[in-house]
């Protein structure tokens, strides 16, 4: 049995396409060298001198370049050797090796010779789609090639196929070093992926991942850890753990249907095509809740809006009586701060009567009106409540209690394990919902990071034991796999309380904050920053977002950028079905979970980013500021290679002051 595990990389995968046919039948029989023994004494691999770098021939022509350590081989690039593969000053010992060999040229290797930039033989052999060959065969360059409006994954494997015509295939094997790492389970998985019985490979846990993974788990446990950190990674392979120990309904859970959607690929790639017939059941809680209280209640009821929401509280407040200096107290609250406190406060955690909303803990919230006030906005969500009832209104917190009504009276256990992503954005009501669906509360499994909660939930390790009496453990993840060094140097200064956490070790320029007030100047400097950080990381233009606090700022500038050439769309949540062939402008909410490679956060105003809600009170206004101060955090946090940021010139956003008085951030004032 070998002593040698083997990972991949995309790159790997890609240049794999480039192989004839017959030579890439060799490649199981090469990576099983591997799996023996990846060190010179093999007979076969030759180390690049002065770097951790080491290459096997796979024939005459071609050679994979890989690194090995702590009994993992990492296999890089398939690279066919010309003139150019080892002019830099590293590999000039193997070229010298080399040139006292004739290179024999087999007739299984050989491919058509070009002129042109791309052949058509080429894009069919690489598997690139009919629909795309005219773009493509129209461009002569790479440039050109990271601009074309098709799906980013076909660019990302032709740059791979093509030879590297401006880095040396050191610089170039040193960037592909730095991207996510894939398991290969068996020499032979390369040959099924490349004929496609095999789609997808799952992504290699760190040192800190696996520690986490491998300790025996009899009780609840929670994993902690900043942007990047890779808890949702740990979260799907505790599902395939499960399973493997022999559970065999496993619910895996989160906060909104985009993430379930975005989850459904890496699921997949570890566990198999089939998830339900595994055992696994990918809903979030609204759905299961919504399930639950439809069977009980039917459809008679429609969900409220926020406007509906703040309709019907604004006509209880006008038609109630109350002692009028009262009222003037509550109206000067302010409607969303009201609604808040009844959707996050009273709804969000079932509250039943006034006394127990009195003595409820606030746990994570802001300002406490005084006793008298309290009283009063309990008597106006009763009201409230009751309007929207008799309209034909229900809240998706209500619907949560109602469900929970419903588990508690018929005892309805039904998963044997339960995982949950992102448990910092779940009320009380919806966390307790799962844990009464849990056969077993030993086998609940959530990650969290409250510094990246968008809403005022209770959310907190003690708080949910304390309420749900049971204990569980902690575990915190501290290395960041997402940004550059640079990056995620700079974003955890727009929070001061946030810890700072190990960094990967790709390189990348300091994030830029730009103060400006020429709309029409900043979306030509958008163009430019996505071109740049296309060129310089060769990834595709179309893999940048813009991230925008108001939808009609969004849309404007969605316009203005598509008008300038650069193909761009306002999306209300990000589409993970589209074919990705434009810039995609989103709002500062919709991001939660995900990454980018290239990030432009705009808006950073005074009025804007942050937004002032008039009339709240001033404790109030002290935790809406907190909210949105974690929302220009979390926007920041999606970008892995390059970020940009825009504020006013003349009104710039109390936000970026900070941001001034440290050395992560390029600041430019225009």
């Amino acid at each position: 049995m070998s002593s040698w595990s083997i990972s991949i990389t995309d790159s790997f995968l890609n240049s794999s396409l480039t192989l004839p046919n017959k030579i890439r039948d060799k490649l199981p029989d090469v990576i099983e060298k591997l799996k023996n023994n990846p060190k010179p004494t093999n007979g076969h691999s030759v180390k690049i001198k002065g770097i951790d770098l080491w290459r096997i021939y796979v024939t005459h022509r071609y050679r994979l370049f890989y690194k090995y350590d702590n009994q993992w081989v990492k296999l890089l690039k398939i690279v066919e050797r010309d003139k150019d593969t080892y002019k830099s000053e590293n590999l000039m010992s193997i070229a010298e090796e080399e040139s006292l060999c004739v290179i024999k040229i087999d007739e299984d290797e050989s491919l058509p010779t070009q002129s042109s930039f791309l052949t058509s033989e080429q894009l069919e052999h690489w598997e690139i789609p009919k629909e795309y060959h005219e773009r493509l065969l129209s461009i002569d360059q790479e440039d050109d090639l990271l601009e074309l409006p098709i799906e980013p994954k076909w660019i990302e494997i032709i740059i791979d196929c093509l030879p590297s015509r401006e880095k040396s295939i050191e610089e170039e094997l040193d960037l592909i070093d730095k991207k996510a790492e894939y398991v290969l389970e068996e020499s032979d998985d390369i040959r099924k992926y490349l004929q496609g019985e095999i789609k997808n490979f799952y992504l290699k846990l760190s040192e800190e991942q696996e520690k986490i993974l491998n300790q025996k788990n009899d009780y609840p446990l929670l994993i902690k850890g900043g942007p990047g950190t890779g808890k949702s990674i740990l979260a799907y392979y505790q599902t395939k753990k499960l399973l493997k120990d022999g559970y065999k309904k496993i619910l895996f859970t989160t906060i909104n249907p985009s993430l379930i959607e975005y989850y459904i690929k890496p699921l997949k790639a570890l566990i198999g095509d089939d998830l339900q017939a595994k055992g696994v059941t990918l809903k979030t809680v609204d759905e299961l809740a919504s399930e639950i209280y439809r069977r009980s209640y039917g459809e008679r009821y429609k969900l409220a809006t926020e406007e509906i929401c703040l309709f019907c509280l604004k006509s209880v407040i006008h038609e109630i009586t109350i002692i009028p200096s009262i009222k003037n107290q509550i109206i000067n609250l302010g409607l969303n701060y009201l609604l808040d406190e009844i959707l996050i406060v009273i709804e969000s955690r079932g509250i039943e009567s006034c006394d127990e909303y009195l003595q409820i803990s606030r746990f994570g919230l802001g300002y406490k009106p005084e006793k008298q006030i309290m009283e009063q906005i309990w008597e106006i969500y009763v009201q409230w409540k009751k309007i929207l009832r008799k309209s034909g209104y229900i809240t998706t917190e209500h619907i949560r209690q109602k469900a929970l009504e419903i588990i508690n009276k018929k005892n309805t256990s039904v998963f044997n394990a339960i995982v949950i992503d992102e448990a910092q954005d779940l009320s009380p009501v919806a966390i307790e919902i799962l844990m009464k669906l849990a056969i077993s509360k030993n086998k609940f499994y959530l990650t969290a990071d409250t510094e990246q909660s968008l809403k005022k939930l209770p959310f907190a390790w003690d708080f949910l034991q304390d309420e749900n009496e049971y204990k569980g453990e902690i575990r915190t993840l501290n290395r960041s796999f997402r940004n550059t060094e640079q990056i995620g140097k700079a974003y955890p200064s727009i929070i001061s309380s946030v810890e700072t956490a190990s960094f990967s070790n790709l390189r990348g320029e300091k994030p830029k904050i730009i103060l400006t007030d020429d709309l029409l100047n900043q979306a030509k400097l958008i163009k430019v920053f996505f071109k740049q950080s296309s060129k310089k990381f060769k990834l595709p233009i179309y893999t940048g977002v813009i991230l925008s606090p108001e939808r009609q700022y969004g849309e404007f500038l969605a316009r203005q950028l598509s008008f300038y050439g650069l193909a761009s769309e306002y999306q209300d949540k990000l589409n993970h079905n589209s074919s990705n062939s434009c810039i995609r402008v989103l709002s500062l909410e919709s991001v939660k979970g995900l990454e980018f490679p290239f990030v432009v956060v705009v808006g950073l105003t005074e009025g804007l980013l942050p937004n002032y809600i008039n009339n709240s009170h001033r404790d109030e206004q002290k935790e809406l500021l907190k909210q949105q101060r974690q929302l220009f955090y979390i926007a920041c946090s999606r970008a892995m290679r390059s970020l940009l940021v825009f504020g006013s010139k003349n009104q710039p956003s109390s936000f970026l002051e900070p941001l001034r008085e440290n050395d992560y951030w390029q600041i430019e004032v225009l």
